[in-house]
C-alpha cells in the first residue's frame, strides 16, 4: 500500500473509501519548517536557514547537531546529548535506536506502511491518528482530516530517522517534530511510543501486518480499546 489512497482498513469502520488520494507527504511541499531553538552545550546550530526548506524536504543532520563535535563522543554520550537537548524543546521530540532495531523498523515500516492509533484525551475522550511511512520518516494525521479531504490531510507530526551515526556508533538518532498544536508534545510522545511497539514487537506487529494486508480481518474497535487500554495502565 503506498500511499494513503483507499485506506480499505478505515472504509470498513464506516468511513468513505477515497480512490486515488495524494500521499500525505505531497501535502507538505508548500509549508515552512519551524527555526530550531538556540545551541545546546554548542552541539547544536545557532541558526539554521529556512528560507527555502519545505517539511518535504527533511533537514539533514548536520543543519540540526554540529556533526564533527557528536562524533568526537562516546555511544552513549552522543545520545544523551540528543535526548537532553529534546527534553526542553516545546514542539520536538528526541529518541535513539540501535542499528537492529532501527533496521527492523525501518523494513517494516516499507511493508507495512500505514496504520491506526488512538491518542487519549481528558474525560475518556481520544483521537484516532493514521501514521505512515514514507522511507525513514514517519507521517502522522488526524483520521477524521483524512476523511474529509484526503488530498490534503495535513501532518499533524512528522518524524524522522537520521542514520549517520549508524556504522561508528551502532546507533540511529529520531526527531519528532509537532505541526498542529492540537497534537501536543506529550500526546505525540505517546502516540511514537505505541508506534515503536506496534512495529517493533513480534506479536503486537501481527496487528499491522492485519491492517495492510488482510484489511477485512481487522477489528477497529477490538484494536482502540486495546490501545486505549494502556493508558489507564
Amino acid at each position: 500500500m503506498k500511499g494513503l489512497h483507499t485506506l480499505r482498513s478505515v472504509a470498513r469502520f464506516g468511513f468513505h473509501a477515497v480512490k486515488n488520494a495524494t500521499p500525505l507527504a505531497a501535502t507538505v511541499r508548500a509549508q515552512r519548517a519551524p527555526r530550531f531553538a538556540p545551541a545546546l552545550a554548542g552541539f547544536f546550530t545557532q541558526k539554521v536557514n529556512m528560507s527555502s526548506t519545505s517539511w518535504a524536504d527533511p533537514k539533514k543532520l548536520s543543519d540540526i547537531v554540529k556533526l564533527p563535535l557528536l562524533r568526537k563522543l562516546p555511544p552513549s554520550e552522543a545520545a544523551n546529548v540528543w535526548s537532553e537537548y529534546h527534553k526542553e524543546k516545546e514542539d520536538a521530540f528526541g529518541d535513539v535506536f540501535l542499528k537492529a532495531p532501527y533496521h527492523k523498523m525501518i523494513e517494516r515500516g516499507t511493508i507495512t506502511p500505514t496504520f491506526v492509533i488512538p491518542v487519549p484525551l481528558p474525560n475518556n475522550g481520544f483521537m484516532t491518528m493514521v501514521t505512515q511511512w514514507h522511507g525513514n520518516r514517519l507521517l502522522v494525521t488526524f483520521l477524521e482530516e483524512y476523511r474529509r479531504d484526503p488530498l490534503h490531510a495535513r501532518p499533524w507530526c512528522i518524524v524522522t530517522f537520521y542514520d549517520d551515526l549508524l556504522v561508528e556508533k551502532n546507533m540511529a538518532l529520531a526527531r519528532g517534530e509537532c505541526k498542529d498544536a492540537q497534537l501536543s508534545k506529550k500526546n505525540a510522545e505517546w502516540l511514537w511510543g505505541k508506534v515503536k511497539l506496534f512495529y517493533l514487537r513480534d506479536d503486537w506487529y501481527e496487528s499491522v501486518k492485519t491492517f495492510n494486508k488482510e484489511p477485512a480481518e481487522f477489528n477497529f474497535n477490538k484494536h482502540i480499546n486495546y490501545v486505549l487500554s494502556m493508558a489507564k495502565e
